[in-house]
């Protein structure tokens, strides 16, 4: 079994709108200008990390994929965890793609859900809302933790410090440094 990850904001998805069952997603929030980019497709797809739950570690190799593509680290992260066998059983397609992170040996974890239209894409909220909602597999990292990880992989080598966006590289030096001061 292998699940598939990506960041969320589960406040954001136990919200309803009036006159909307609470299983449902609002037409708004997948719509509307203002929603953040929750599930914001680009060219029909959604972006996900594929890991293996039985592999020690993979929840902060998860967030650690996602934080190495970041420019800064503000606030902490929640990963929303779903089976990849129910998202492929409602009949969404997954394509392995090159992750947008700036640890290599976690790019190849990468998958896009492909082929979205509206049909897929609601089915994709309701996948997503439901798992949130009910199931609660949802993974929390501090900003400390994030700092944390990146810096443990800058000290392994599995990422670059020279090659990370000028605030990310200031938080992780100053992390690192203050390590080092302890």
């Amino acid at each position: 079994m292998t699940v598939l990850v990506r960041k969320v904001e589960p406040a954001a998805w136990k919200a309803t709108a009036d006159g909307i069952h609470v299983t449902e997603v609002a037409a708004d929030f997948v719509f509307t200008k203002n929603t953040s980019r929750e599930i914001a497709t680009e060219r029909c797809t959604l972006s996900f990390w594929r890991f293996d739950p039985t592999t020690r570690g993979w929840e902060d190799e998860a967030a650690l994929a996602i934080a190495g593509g970041w420019k800064t680290i503000n606030d902490g992260l929640y990963i929303v965890v779903l089976e990849e066998n129910i998202v492929r059983d409602a009949g969404i397609a997954l394509r392995e793609s090159a992750g947008e992170t700036r640890v290599d040996d976690l790019r190849d974890h990468h998958v896009d859900a492909e082929a979205l239209d509206i049909g897929r894409l609601n089915v994709m909220a309701k996948i997503i809302a439901d798992t949130i909602r009910n199931a609660g597999r949802v993974v929390a990292r501090s900003r400390g933790d994030l700092l944390t990880l990146l810096a443990n992989a800058a000290e392994a080598r599995r990422l670059q410090l020279a090659q990370l966006p000028k605030d990310l590289q200031a938080q992780v030096s100053g992390h690192l440094n203050s390590r080092k001061q302890s």
